[in-house]
């Protein structure tokens, strides 16, 4: 159902002169026959490239090309905290923020701010620059600082204590 949806859409967008999202136009070279077929342009659909998901997906142009920041975040510090740990988190660097005069919250008008932290998290971080290639986004990744802890450093000596 959907797919003839679809195919007619595709119809009435090239009878009307207007290019579907998804399909390029190409030049193709026609063998001759005997309806008296030549080269011309032809639209033919082609499989999405790489980056190319966000421009068929009905996202505002200027969203387009966005700035991401992929990052692990924290592990929680409670001793029950370790259900979030191993996740990859993909958050937008926000543009203009202000303090709002009536509540003192932070107000910002872009409308991508808080997106990341409403769930874009993926399970490796191969997989969530890949998403973001795919969305067309520029992407730097923050590397988590690991320092390893240890439960006998509590109770290790560290000298004498200096005298004031």
């Amino acid at each position: 159902m959907a797919l003839t949806r679809i195919g007619r859409s595709l119809l009435v967008r090239a009878e009307t002169g207007l290019a579907p999202l998804f399909v390029r136009r190409v030049t193709v070279q026609a063998e001759t026959s005997t309806d008296g077929g030549s080269a011309g342009d032809a639209m033919l659909p082609v499989g999405i490239m790489k980056g190319e998901i966000g421009e068929v997906s009905g996202v505002p142009m200027e969203h387009l090309r966005r700035r991401v920041v992929i990052f692990q975040p924290a592990k929680v510090v409670t001793q029950s905290g370790s259900s979030k740990w191993n996740k990859w988190g993909i958050t937008f660097l926000s543009t203009k923020k202000w303090e709002n005069p009536l509540m003192g919250w932070t107000s910002t008008s872009d409308p991508l701010a808080n997106v990341g932290e409403a769930g874009l998290s993926s399970d490796s971080k191969e997989s969530a620059m890949q998403f973001a290639e795919k969305h067309g986004w520029d992407f730097e990744v923050q590397e988590p600082v690991k320092t390893p802890k240890s439960y006998a450093e509590n109770f290790k000596w560290r000298g004498p204590v200096p005298q004031n």
